[in-house]
């Protein structure tokens, strides 16, 4: 880009940014920040306690791909579901609950663990919805 400033030519170069995208072969991975990942954590731990939270549509979406995925892998590769678990819920009563009540609830199930129920909106307007774990 160039444009004249009295006698002076001044040019500019104006750097492109790129898209984010992963590298070739990489997979996309979703970053949290720690007060997301906090809330996830804190939403997951009530979900596996209680059976039900209710959230906003986006945060219930979060946490549904989330607890589905810990289940899923409690399932398939219980020593590698345990470690994720440990690390996330960071309550061993929590995890052993996991591996001894939920996970063999669903046996039979290959996925859908958890539901999702419209209940309306709030008063500022977002919807709310029931999160609350499928009895087998």
């Amino acid at each position: 880009m160039q444009w004249s400033a009295g006698n002076a030519a001044v040019s500019l170069t104006v750097a492109r940014q790129k898209p984010l995208q992963p590298a070739v072969g990489q997979p996309l991975t979703v970053q949290r920040s720690p007060s997301q990942a906090s809330y996830m954590a804190g939403a997951v731990k009530a979900l596996f306690e209680h059976g039900a939270i209710t959230t906003t549509t986006e945060r219930a979406r979060a946490v549904h791909q989330v607890a589905e995925g810990l289940i899923r892998l409690a399932k398939t590769d219980p020593a590698a579901g345990r470690r994720r678990a440990q690390q996330l819920l960071e309550d061993e009563d929590l995890v052993e609950k996991l591996l001894t009540e939920i996970v063999p609830r669903y046996e039979d199930r290959t996925s859908n663990y958890i539901r999702m129920l419209k209940l309306g909106p709030q008063s500022d307007g977002s919807q709310q919805v029931l999160v609350e774990m499928i009895d087998a």
